[in-house]
């Protein structure tokens, strides 16, 4: 071995402002283009009709990952000719579930092949995080 300092491996840096440790996100693709894992996507039209969407409602979602629990607001949108409901998507986070999909991977890596029911998933966040 040479002398002189071993190169860092900086692929897995972190940042510190105001005392916290600040961890980049993941980007994941969806359609064309790389988000932040995350990211809110609000529909803006009806996919039955074209028209334009209208806000419903607000809301605050929790979803569980292995950067933590991660609090995102949300929008619910309605349709006004057709009625139809729509609601934001949340990148990296399936459908309405409040785990994030690579967190639910992990959780089938580690805990039976994922025999286990997932009734206690925040407390085993907490342990795994």
């Amino acid at each position: 071995m040479g002398k002189g300092n071993v190169a860092i491996d900086k692929s897995m840096i972190k940042t510190v402002v105001d005392g916290k440790i600040m961890i980049p996100l993941p980007k994941v693709l969806v359609g064309n283009r790389y988000y932040p894992m995350f990211s809110v996507l609000s529909p803006t039209h009806c996919a039955d009709c074209g028209n334009k969407l209208h806000v419903n409602s607000h809301y605050t979602r929790f979803i569980l990952s292995s950067h933590g629990t991660i609090a995102r607001n949300v929008t619910y949108w309605f349709c006004p000719v057709c009625k139809k409901p729509f609601h934001d998507q949340i990148i990296g986070v399936p459908g309405s579930a409040n785990y994030s999909s690579e967190y639910y991977d992990k959780q089938m890596n580690v805990r039976c092949d994922g025999r286990c029911s997932l009734h206690n998933s925040r407390q085993i966040g907490e342990t795994y995080t």
